[in-house]
């Protein structure tokens, strides 16, 4: 897809399991606070370190899910419970849930709080230990300013600083904590419960429930379609067909401005973490305050050389192709071997020398692509294959 879509909110399939409150225990030392996070972005996700008994781990940021550490990670954690979970692709699994003593991220001090403890190995392009989630998220007030670089983590909210100046939205919460949005489409019909997902590094992808209502109701007639791989998510990869489209949607009262949205068959719609890149945006207990940053704008425009490319098993592969486009027509498919790219072997690279050619593939506006058998060389160009 247009984005590599990381899904990693993990939904506890149990409301009584979700009644017990282990998503609500913890607390944060000192009492009051004021923190600016270190942190640096990678595909576009949020990572810092945080230290655990004495030795530092790295871990993404995702009010997606639940605070969650990597089975790899050996300490005295004290057992919770085991449980049966679901992602947003309906995978299951079974993860046990532990008491964390103590995470620090900064001067701040995180105290028992509840976490998952599972295998986190899918992660491992992004080499990351865990994530602090949004049951630890929703204790602060969180201050995303990343036109400025800083992330500032504070026990109340500044008024001064959002009276006048940001708009304000009310948000519910999942047992979880993870904040959700409500958001009217073309200014007819609203959906309610919308993720607001910092582990999902695009900006905003539609659900496909919503995506074929709005159809049907014949507000959207424009779109493309492909296939392939469509999301990973905490158990594994999801394939299928998805489409993009224009949305003109409303936050509050706030229109936001028109824009390409991916289309995910997921059951609910979700906003992630390149808002934050085009606004300034603070989470504080009931509500979403946000302003527009004057630079990036939100895109108007799709330019794709036409398909998407991974890394599995050390081999960079065809992941996603979008019909109509010169990859489709040339018989690019999802799953066909990359040999080489403009002319340099990927048989000879490391993992992570080839999760750098697929970024550099990624921008080119032209690319030679070697595929499946020696000397069946394809040359893609980079067009506009989707417009408002």
């Amino acid at each position: 897809m247009r984005f590599y879509i990381l899904i990693l909110t993990l939904l506890t399939s149990m409301a009584s399991f979700a009644q017990e409150g282990i998503h609500k225990q913890g607390t944060i030392l000192p009492k009051i606070y004021r923190e600016n996070l270190t942190y640096d972005i990678k595909d576009e996700c949020i990572l810092f370190n945080v230290e655990i008994e004495g030795k530092t781990y790295r871990f993404l940021l995702d009010t997606g899910a639940p605070t969650t550490i990597s089975d790899k990670i050996k300490g005295n954690f004290p057992f919770l419970k085991e449980e049966e979970i679901t992602d947003a692709a309906t995978n299951t699994q079974k993860v046990n849930y532990v008491t964390i003593p103590e995470i620090k991220i900064g001067a701040l001090t995180f105290k028992n709080f509840a976490v998952m403890y599972q295998d986190m190995s899918l992660f491992e392009k992004l080499q990351i230990d865990g994530i602090i989630g949004a049951n630890i998220v929703s204790k602060s007030a969180w201050d995303f300013n990343l036109a400025n670089k800083k992330i500032t983590i504070s026990s109340t909210l500044d008024t001064k600083q959002v009276n006048n100046t940001f708009k304000k939205v009310k948000i519910q919460k999942t047992e979880t904590g993870t904040p959700t949005l409500t958001l009217t489409y073309f200014n007819k019909i609203k959906e309610k419960n919308i993720y607001f997902d910092t582990g999902y590094n695009g900006f905003f992808y539609l659900s496909g429930t919503k995506f074929n209502e709005l159809r049907e109701a014949k507000l959207i007639s424009k779109y493309i379609e492909g296939n392939g791989i469509v999301s990973q998510s905490a158990f594994g990869t999801t394939e299928g067909i998805t489409y993009m489209t224009p949305l003109k949607m409303k936050l509050g009262e706030y229109n936001l401005p028109p824009f390409i949205s991916d289309v995910d068959e997921d059951e609910e719609s979700n906003m992630g973490s390149q808002w934050l890149k085009y606004y300034h945006t603070i989470l504080y207990k009931n509500h979403l305050y946000f302003k527009e940053n004057k630079q990036p704008k939100i895109e108007s425009s799709f330019k794709s050389l036409g398909i998407t490319t991974s890394v599995i098993n050390n081999e960079l592969l065809v992941s996603f192709v979008w019909n109509n486009t010169n990859a489709s027509a040339k018989g690019l498919k999802p799953k066909d071997k990359i040999l080489s790219v403009n002319q340099k072997d990927t048989s000879i690279l490391t993992t992570d020398e080839l999760n750098l050619l697929k970024q550099e593939v990624k921008n080119l506006d032209k690319v030679t692509l070697e595929i499946n058998t020696k000397g069946n060389f394809i040359e893609l160009t980079k067009d506009t294959i989707l417009s408002i």
